[in-house]
């Protein structure tokens, strides 16, 4: 693909892409959940659940436990703004997984995560992608009951979609993280995942944020003129406009962001116990769809199954629009058995509260609540694992 193309149909992409990455997040349940209050073990095949209908017969191949299709169907309400992240809403809706069950998504946008947040509590949306913010947290203080279900985004190890890069422009003076010190770095705001993974490039580097010249670019399609102008030196950029700077000669991906942040939890899905407690037979359903979607996800850019098909479903629910632009680029990692990282998490609360950007007592176990995974694992069979 020649230069000039590809970086166009980068550039466009990249709107949809900043909100993912930046956003709000974080899902709801009412009070942390008791081990009591954990859904019980799937029942038996024949064996009725509490709501609905019976549970089928296992497959006697894959050893999956069927689950009738709700009658009527019932409607899905996703928050999701066409983050690739969103990847296993996206498929599960185009291969058919939730209609198989019963369900009719329907996805929804909010302008900021001041409007999603009541949303997603008050059940007027039933799930919601979102990344680990202090507005989060200060939304579970204020008493709204958001939840952490599954997992939405995560670094690939040597191959994420965050790297911190540099400009052509200085690639002979930066050669070590030390020799950041006192250079204009780019962030899109204080606060943001950019700025976590910024701020841990300079703990690796044995510098403090007091030794560099922050830059605040809170587009990150912007970044790319910053670092080719000279406005900006370093920047923890994102893709794909990482793959357009590269192929411009504008910057130089210099070190992935698991170098200095390895097993971080990017991105999650958000709900709360208006979906997951009194919805509960929409909501296992969900998850069983969902994770049938992550792990095609999976299963294409991993292992190389049915990759063409899969690129195609990404190609019509996000701005990345060209098929060859997804086969270039560092793409979000999706752990198929759906979990969340919990120390991540964890850490994230305590950077907040560092920064004086959260000063409350919600910790990641109070936040997290993987009961539907497990259930959705139990009923497909069992993990799968990375």
């Amino acid at each position: 693909m020649r230069r000039r193309l590809l970086s166009a149909a980068l550039l466009a992409a990249v709107i949809m892409l900043a909100a993912a990455c930046g956003g709000p997040a974080a899902p709801a349940t009412g009070e942390p959940q008791e081990p009591g209050d954990m859904p019980e073990d799937p029942p038996a095949a024949g064996d009725s659940p509490s709501t609905g209908g019976e549970y089928g017969q296992r497959d006697p191949d894959t050893g999956v436990a069927a689950l009738p299709p709700l009658d009527p169907p019932e409607p899905l309400r996703i928050a999701e703004d066409g983050s690739p992240s969103g990847a296993g809403f996206y498929i599960a809706t185009e291969r058919g997984y939730f209609a198989e069950l019963g369900l009719e998504p329907e996805f929804v946008t909010f302008e900021s995560s001041a409007y999603m947040f009541p949303a997603v509590a008050g059940g007027d949306v039933d799930v919601a992608g979102g990344v680990m913010t202090a507005s989060l947290l200060n939304a579970v203080d204020r008493g709204l009951p958001l939840r952490i279900i599954a997992d939405k985004g995560r670094n690939r190890p040597g191959a994420s979609y965050f790297d911190l890069v540099r400009s052509t422009r200085v690639i002979d003076e930066i050669q070590t993280l030390e020799d950041i010190r006192g250079r204009r770095f780019a962030i899109t705001s204080e606060g943001s995942v950019d700025h976590i993974f910024a701020e841990l490039a300079l703990r690796a580097g044995g510098l403090t944020e007091e030794e560099v010249e922050w830059v605040v670019i809170r587009d990150f399609g912007q970044m790319n003129p910053a670092l080719a102008n000279g406005s900006v030196d370093v920047a923890m950029h994102i893709e794909p406009l990482i793959t357009a700077g590269e192929a411009d000669g504008v910057l130089d991906r210099w070190i992935d962001a698991t170098e200095f942040a390895p097993d971080f939890q990017v991105a999650v899905v958000l709900a709360s116990p208006a979906f997951t407690q009194e919805r509960q037979e929409v909501a296992r359903r969900f998850m069983v769809a969902y994770l049938k979607g992550l792990r095609d996800y999976y299963a294409a850019f991993v292992e190389g199954v049915d990759t063409d098909e899969i690129i195609d479903i990404m190609t019509r629910h996000t701005p990345m629009k060209d098929p060859e632009l997804w086969r270039r680029v560092n793409k979000v990692d999706l752990n198929p058995d759906g979990y969340v990282i919990a120390d991540s998490v964890q850490f994230q609360v305590e950077w907040f509260k560092e920064k004086g950007l959260y000063a409350g007592d919600v910790t990641a176990a109070d936040l997290i609540d993987h009961s539907l995974v497990d259930f959705a694992i139990e009923y497909l069979g069992g993990p799968v694992g990375q």
